[in-house]
Order: structure tokens, then C-alpha cells, then sequence
């Protein structure tokens, strides 16, 4: 306590920026819910985009498939997973592997149709060919289910923040002359968005521009109550105390228009009428 009272003017300053730093302290509940808000936001339109993207790539796929272009397929992923902020996009199957990265499904397709040569026209051929973010337990419960309602979920990768849409491919009738009836889902289409930068962007705008605020209202406020009310009431205090040692013609230069300038009236008052009385003494 003693160390606040010697670093400010007087008790009075002290108390005043309690008050100050009390609408500070309400002032960063509302930074802290204006950030919470803003990732609302944010994951509201990435949940919008990944649903978007998801949509898309599972009825253009359908399309390639029906159509006997895989290959359509194969590029269309690759061309996705490029887009920025994509951090993962692929089509895991059931086994955990990913789609497209080998030729497992070209040959288990081999057995009941045949395979057009485009579709192995610089088809990748992964040896350990393990899809990435499966190990996660949204994941493995959609996968354990087996249905087709559409899942998301936040997650870290690599310490990154990643929005993560997970939309299951059913295996439908139009599917069985390919890949068979024996299973419910050909797969799940993975769609991971990193909303890392811009949630970093949002948090340290606020913060910065919200501490430059906070700084400049404490200086502004501090400035207006030293000028308003500290710097009146120290001149008073000095007023009364030369008056109270006999410096009866010390003048009180108040300019303000409120209650200090009453009690300044009033303590000059008292000085006037204490001149008259010590005056009228001297005279007898």
C-alpha cells in the first residue's frame, strides 16, 4: 500500500484509479467476449466452406465415378488438397487407407469390370499408404458406425488450430457394378481447413489495438481527474493550511464551475470572515 500511495499524488488519486482499473478489468471481459465471438464467427464460415468444398467434391466424384472417369477423380483431389488453407483433403477408406494414393481399388475393381488405361496413367503407388488424422476419436467412432451423417470437429495439428469435416461416401447401388455391395461406405471424405492464422490474426489485433485503448484511457483519465479534481483539492489543502498558520490573505484560484468551486467559496468565505474578525481585534 505504501509503495501505490508513494507512486501516486495522494489516497484520493489512488482510489480513483481503483475505479479506473476496474472499468479496465470490465473493459477486457468485453475484449475477451468480442474474441469469442470473432472465432465464432470464424469457424461458423469455415464450417460453411468445408461443407461447401465437401459437397461438391463427393457429387463431382459421383459424377467421374458414374462416368467411368476416376482419373477426373483422382485430379480433382489433387488439385484441392492445394488450395490455401486446405490443410488435409482426402478420401480415407474403411481401412484407413487414402483413396487414390495406391492401387488397391483399381485392382479390386479389376475383378469385376475393366479398367480403363487412363485410370493408371501416373496413379500413384504407396507401399504404406496410411491415411493422415485417422487416429482421431471422432473419427474412428463415424467409422465404427458406419453412417452416413456428416461429423466435425476441431483439433490440433502439429500445434496448428484445424477445423476438420468428415463427410461419409455411402456405397450405393449405382456403385455395386465397381466396388461390390459387401460394404455401407466406400469412405470418408476428409476435409481439414487450418483456421490457425487467422484466429492468431484475430486474437493479437484485439489484443493490441484493445491494450493501445486500454493505455490511452488510463493516461486520459488520469490527466482529467488530476486536472478536474486532484490538482483543486491539493490547492484547497494548501489554502487551508497557510490560513491555518495566518496566511490570511492567501487567494483561492478555483476556475471550475461544481462542488469544489462551492467548498473554495466556502473556505474563502471562512478566510474573509476570519480577516474581519482578526482585523476588528487589532483595532481595539
Amino acid at each position: 500500500m505504501a509503495m501505490g500511495i508513494l507512486w501516486f499524488k495522494s489516497r484520493l488519486e489512488l482510489k480513483l484509479f481503483s475505479i479506473v482499473i476496474i472499468i479496465v478489468a470490465g473493459f477486457t471481459a468485453l475484449i475477451l467476449f468480442t474474441i469469442n465471438k470473432e472465432t465464432e464467427d470464424l469457424i461458423k464460415k469455415t464450417r460453411e466452406k468445408a461443407s461447401f468444398l465437401t459437397t461438391s467434391v463427393v457429387t463431382s466424384l459421383q459424377k467421374d465415378m458414374i462416368e467411368g472417369r476416376a482419373d477426373m477423380a483422382r485430379w480433382l483431389i489433387e488439385d484441392l488438397k492445394a488450395m490455401k488453407g486446405v490443410e488435409r483433403l482426402q478420401i480415407v477408406r474403411t481401412d484407413g487407407t487414402e483413396a487414390f494414393q495406391d492401387l488397391i481399388t483399381i485392382r479390386d475393381v479389376e475383378k469385376r469390370t475393366v479398367i480403363k488405361k487412363e485410370w493408371l496413367e501416373n496413379h500413384p503407388d504407396k507401399a504404406n499408404n496410411i491415411a493422415k488424422g485417422i487416429d482421431h476419436a471422432v473419427f474412428k467412432d463415424l467409422l465404427k458406425k458406419g453412417t452416413a451423417a456428416t461429423v466435425e470437429y476441431n483439433e490440433k495439428v502439429e500445434g496448428r488450430e484445424v477445423f476438420t469435416f468428415l463427410k461419409p461416401i455411402a456405397n450405393e447401388s449405382r456403385c455395386f457394378g465397381c466396388h461390390g455391395s459387401d460394404k455401407n461406405l466406400r469412405g470418408i471424405l476428409m476435409v481439414s481447413i487450418s483456421v490457425d492464422k487467422d484466429m492468431q490474426s484475430i486474437r493479437w489485433h484485439l489484443i493490441i489495438t484493445s491494450a493501445i485503448t486500454v493505455a490511452i484511457v488510463i493516461a486520459f483519465l488520469r490527466a482529467l481527474t488530476n486536472k478536474i479534481i486532484l490538482n483543486p483539492i491539493t490547492h484547497l489543502v494548501d489554502v487551508v493550511n497557510k490560513i491555518s498558520m495566518g496566511e490570511i490573505d492567501k487567494k483561492i484560484e478555483i476556475k471550475s464551475n461544481d462542488e469544489i468551486k462551492d467548498l473554495a467559496d466556502a473556505i474563502d468565505r471562512l478566510r474573509t470572515s476570519m480577516k474581519m474578525a482578526i482585523e476588528k481585534l487589532y483595532k481595539r
